[in-house]
């Protein structure tokens, strides 16, 4: 299924800005190489460099834009070039990993930014840093759970390196995204029976989605605006609005599923503000209900998992 954006971003026709994505092996990076490819034509003024610790999942990528290289460990390379870092990598819980290694990776990528003569760093982070809101960008944080509280020790460390930095350092924007379909617990690894946790009297939850092909989108937008001088907020909710419901999206996906009560204490709506995002031309309110969301997350499932 081809999925056709909805987002009309406006690229410059200056030269082509250069990207360097930092972990480009990861789940965010293997849908943001996929979205890329099938835009190449559209694309084009953008030049991006995947970063990995070995070439073996980057495999599918031009091996002239492949970077092998662990970041953590190893100094930059001196041919490394780019306008923009975009930092991808990170520790999720179902990984097994200390969920302190955000603030590791993402300290690295600032030193890498500036190392480079970056002008902009894009950090990804997550909208689990807001717990059960309010989920405006202006609002103080109010983290629940450990992946929350870990991203919101990120974001402090990134806060700390913003105000320590000198004015040639380069500009951070903190990407603060949804639900991702595809790539979260819910709707990823692929078609199967589904637990599916209700509120404590049998309440659908809801969450800020968003699906893969626009989260790239946007994200592939922004980091052009950023190349071209455009102004930028600190801190950017990205999702689709208003919220979806699990049981909505499970429905949309033709997936069989069990209800079961929630464990621990899960918000029933964590529906985020895009004001922000609407401002810098965007228009998260269009094709954002379950039905559209699937079909963009179809579009990236291999075809084993669609049948």
């Amino acid at each position: 299924m081809q999925v056709t954006p909805t987002d009309k971003q406006i690229f410059g026709k200056e030269g082509a800005a250069r990207i360097l994505v930092l972990g480009a092996s990861g789940r965010l990076g293997q849908l943001f190489r996929q979205r890329f490819q099938s835009r190449q034509c559209e694309l084009a003024v953008l030049k991006v460099q995947w970063q990995a610790r070995t070439r073996v999942p980057l495999n599918d990528a031009d091996p002239a834009d492949v970077l092998v290289w662990d970041f953590l460990r190893d100094d930059v390379p001196n041919d490394v070039r780019a306008d923009i870092v975009l930092c991808l990598a990170g520790a999720v819980p179902d990984r097994n990993v200390d969920l302190a290694l955000n603030s590791i990776l993402a300290e690295r990528a600032l030193s890498i930014g500036t190392a480079i003569k970056a002008k902009y760093i894009f950090l990804v982070s997550s909208v689990a840093v807001y717990g059960s809101g309010p989920f405006s960008e202006t609002e103080k944080v109010a983290p629940i759970t450990p992946y929350g509280m870990a991203k919101a020790e990120m974001e402090k460390l990134a806060a700390k390196w913003i105000a320590n930095t000198g004015k040639d350092a380069p500009r951070v924007t903190i990407l603060r995204v949804g639900n991702v379909a595809g790539a979260d617990a819910l709707l990823g690894p692929g078609k199967r029976h589904v637990a599916l946790e209700t509120g404590p009297d049998g309440e659908d939850i809801k969450r800020s989605y968003i699906g893969p092909a626009r989260l790239a989108d946007i994200v592939f937008a922004l980091c052009k605006k950023a190349a071209d001088g455009e102004p930028l907020p600190s801190i950017l909710n990205i999702a689709l609005s208003p919220s979806v419901s699990f049981r909505a999206l499970l429905d949309a996906a033709g997936w069989s599923y069990s209800r079961i009560p929630a464990a621990g204490n899960m918000p029933l709506d964590v529906d985020v503000d895009t004001h922000l995002l609407e401002q810098l031309g965007f228009t998260p309110r269009e094709n954002a209900c379950a039905e559209d969301i699937w079909a963009d997350i179809d579009a990236f499932m291999r075809p084993d998992e669609t049948s």
